[in-house]
């Protein structure tokens, strides 16, 4: 049966000398796509190391990685079998398959920070952080933020400073009934007031009015 989209797939996997933009559903068909697309180049004559395919999530690069191999051997199966003269690029690039990059965005900067970590003045040892301990420093910083605060000599030097602008993001906890209320952001409230910052901006996706009202009282904002 011919999709009402075959024009669209069957470039994707042919017009290899230009770059494109897929826009396409949920289950539409985008890893079939890319990975119809990865073969493509490398029977054009790219080299395994030379293809990168970057994702959201490990999990979705382990499932591409799984189709890409799967479509490869086929490929190299079949290429061999019709005598395709293009059946040694296919082998090549199976035997070196682990050379294409397949895996998320912090995977793909990783690897390019360890193949230059001195030019980027990092330890070469390195190791990329889990978003666990990604949690747990940010408490960490956010508590030794409160505890500075509470610091008479600190507020006097940051009533020294001149701030042009404030921003806070998640401004929704500074509500008791916001659903993460988090005391502290009436203590920072309390600060901005207390430095006369001129200008505030608050940033929530999930305040309900009275939430929205609270952050207006709270921080003396207008509405937007």
């Amino acid at each position: 049966m011919m999709l009402g989209d075959q024009g669209a797939r069957d470039r994707i996997e042919s017009v290899l000398d230009r770059n494109l933009l897929v826009e396409a559903g949920a289950g539409s068909g985008k890893t079939t796509a890319l990975v119809g697309r990865m073969v493509a180049l490398i029977r054009a004559g790219a080299p395994a190391e030379s293809l990168v395919a970057v994702t959201f999530t490990r999990k979705a690069a382990g499932e591409l990685r799984e189709r890409f191999q799967d479509d490869l051997e086929r490929a190299t199966r079949k290429a061999m079998r019709d005598g395709d003269e293009a059946a040694p690029l296919l082998g090549t690039a199976l035997r070196d398959i682990d050379r294409v990059f397949m895996g998320t965005i912090h995977a793909f900067c990783a690897r390019l920070l360890r193949e230059r970590p001195l030019e980027a003045g990092l330890d070469p040892a390195f190791s990329e952080l889990t978003a666990p301990r990604a949690g747990t420093l940010a408490r960490e910083w956010w508590e030794g933020w409160l505890e500075r605060l509470a610091n008479e000599g600190f507020r006097r030097r940051l009533r020294g400073v001149n701030i042009a602008l404030a921003a806070i993001d998640e401004a929704h906890c500074i509500s008791e009934w916001g659903h993460n209320f988090r005391p502290e952001y009436l203590k920072l409230a309390r600060l901005l007031k207390r430095m006369r910052v001129g200008r505030i901006l608050a940033l929530t996706a999930t305040a309900t009015p009275e939430v929205a009202k609270d952050i207006r009282r709270g921080l003396s904002l207008i509405h937007i």
